[in-house]
């Protein structure tokens, strides 16, 4: 069964490659959209399958490093978390497929792009199925060598070059930061198999606590934590498509999988999950922020996806790990509706994405307007949607007296947060009147049932899996018995946030709050994300270009490779030079005492 799932998007991405040319545009579209729709129904029948029976399954294929020290074998496994994680990355794979086939019909390049898109799922089924580190990481490196090919798809446009490049120098950081965990833990275990990991029993210590901490690194370069999160909003110029896939079931996820794996590690080690709990907390909070100011809808979602990781990382920080699995498979849903739903405004406004050249567009998109809400509700964790059955529970947890105070102030924060750039969308795209000049005006919705059906089976998701699902990922866990008060509070602090971003777009206030100096420093701040870019590029980027140039470059490459070694090998050739050409005299005396010399050294030495 393991092999079949990963020959679906592996075959697709053959084909596409392969046949592409001869294929074309409909033929493409056609086997890839099977091939998916294939994996996503049997992905389906083997979680029920595992859910009836609850046996995990491992195929071993061959050893890959067989030696005496280090047996390294290729062994793909079926458990429960891989199992649940499967379904998500098909069903929302496929829906991708089948939304891009009209998404990107035209484009000449389709069949790459399809390719593109099956490679991306290939990679992330296999990191899903590993059964160990080193396998894992293939899948790790796969699924960042497919952003950068997609997000630099439309590979004509700077920014599409330099915002791929970004992401694969950031990632490139949590990636070394990988290797060395696996080096430590090869050192400490003996092995990289995930049952030698969960049965390892690890004291407190430095070297556990610096594992975790090298792990967190790696999962926050993948899932864009607060430090690493700086390529996430640039892959937004990707085609729409690709940062659905990349936000909701493949790239980002990679990183909470990846906690989730090794969560007997930060088990052994407190100060491990204290800094998993103080990472995802200030994430929460900052991409919250950071969202709010944005003016492309496309980023407002990016920021969100960062922010939401934030909790499924805080979650492993609280002890909850399943929980914390819970919300990833939930956000999936919304967050693939949200991408899917801007994509639709995007494509039939004729590729505009700034939120203030949108407006009244209730009346043209009515799918789209519901499918968005839909979606945005459930981001903000409402009763019996969605999100609210994962993040509600890890904001009453996280209220507990067991743990930081601080941690419930910045998750309610990134709460309240995100129900207001989430009201902000629907507000400024469907309700008010554009703030600037629209360059068109539909008077209907011109997007095929392409588009918009996968955005209805995606609504359907948004209201139902939490549900469907809760019993199933957290068992036996519950909420916690609170306070009333404390209970209703994360619906509180959305509402409120609902009610002050209603009333300042539905008045003037807006306009009187652009005009005043402290609202423009402060939605500056905001808008250039905390100015980390600016942070980075001078105490880091321009640290290294330094080192870099004027003492590695000039003194070493220039200096003592260029300078020394070739002066010195010209002058020591030169000189031994000179010295032999006076063998060379033309003197018969001269030879006759070189042979004697050379006859007297021979016989010595072999005598």
């Amino acid at each position: 069964m393991s092999l079949i799932l990963l020959w679906f998007p592996l075959i697709s991405f053959m084909s596409c490659v392969g046949l592409g040319r001869y294929l074309g545009q409909e033929g493409s579209s056609l086997i890839s959209c099977l091939l998916l729709f294939l994996g996503f129904l049997f992905s389906w029948f083997v979680a029920y399958k595992y859910l009836l029976v609850g046996l995990d399954c491992v195929t071993s294929l061959w050893s890959w490093v067989p030696l005496s020290s280090l047996l390294i074998k290729v062994t793909l496994t079926l458990d429960k978390l891989s199992i649940l994680m499967l379904t998500v990355v098909f069903t929302v794979s496929f829906l991708v497929h089948w939304y891009s086939t009209s998404y990107m019909w035209g484009d000449p390049h389709l069949p790459r792009f399809m390719s593109y898109l099956s490679l991306f799922t290939f990679f992330m089924v296999l990191l899903v199925q590993a059964n160990n580190l080193p396998l894992l990481f293939i899948g790790w490196e796969g699924v960042g060598l497919c952003s950068y090919l997609l997000v630099n798809f439309w590979y004509t446009r700077m920014l599409a070059n330099t915002s791929a490049i970004k992401a694969m120098l950031v990632n490139r950081v949590g990636d070394l930061a990988l290797i060395l965990a696996m080096g430590l833990i090869w050192a400490q275990l003996g092995g990289f198999e995930w049952t030698t990991i969960n049965q390892a029993v690890m004291k407190p210590g430095l070297i556990t606590t610096l594992i975790c901490v090298l792990l967190l690194v790696g999962a926050a370069g993948k899932s864009a934590q607060l430090g690493l999160h700086t390529w996430l909003p640039d892959a937004m110029e990707g085609p729409t498509p690709v940062s659905a896939l990349i936000h909701a079931a493949t790239m980002v996820t990679a990183g909470v999988f990846l906690i989730l794996r090794c969560a007997p590690l930060f088990e052994s080690t407190p100060t491990g999950l204290v800094v998993t709990l103080l990472l995802g907390s200030i994430t929460a909070l900052f991409a919250a922020s950071t969202g709010l100011a944005q003016t492309d809808i496309k980023k407002v979602i990016a920021y969100s996806t960062t922010s939401q990781l934030g909790y499924m990382v805080a979650s492993c920080g609280l002890y909850q790990f399943t929980l914390g699995f819970n919300h990833l498979i939930n956000h999936a849903y919304f967050k693939a509706l949200l991408f899917l739903s801007a994509g639709a405004i995007i494509h039939t406004n004729m590729n505009e994405q700034d939120l203030r050249r949108f407006g009244g567009l209730w009346a043209t998109s009515p799918i789209t307007l519901v499918g968005i809400t839909i979606g945005s509700i459930s981001l903000m964790g409402f009763p019996f949607m969605t999100g609210f059955y994962s993040k509600d529970l890890i904001l009453e947890i996280s209220s507990m007296g067991n743990y930081p105070y601080w941690a419930n102030f910045l998750l309610l924060g990134g709460a309240g947060l995100t129900a207001a750039y989430s009201v902000k969308i629907v507000i400024l795209t469907f309700i008010n009147k554009p703030l600037m000049g629209r360059k068109n005006n539909l008077d209907h919705d011109s997007n095929s049932w392409s588009i918009l059906s996968p955005l209805i089976m995606l609504s359907i998701g948004s209201i139902s899996v939490g549900f469907i699902i809760f019993p199933w990922v957290n068992f036996p866990l519950t909420h916690p018995l609170l306070d009333s008060y404390i209970k209703v509070l994360p619906l509180g602090v959305s509402i409120l946030s609902v009610s002050i971003i209603s009333w300042i777009y539905s008045s003037k206030v807006s306009t009187k709050m652009v005009k005043n100096p402290n609202f423009q420093e402060i939605n500056s701040f905001l808008f250039y994300a905390w100015q980390f870019n600016l942070i980075i590029n001078h105490l880091v980027a321009k640290t290294l270009w330094s080192l870099s140039h004027h003492h590695l470059y000039k003194l070493v490459d220039r200096g003592w490779i260029e300078e020394l070694f070739p002066k010195l090998a010209t002058k020591g050739g030169t000189t031994l030079s000179k010295k032999l050409s006076l063998v060379q005299s033309g003197e018969i005396l001269n030879y006759i005492a070189i042979l004697i010399v050379f006859f007297t050294l021979v016989a010595t030495l072999t005598y």
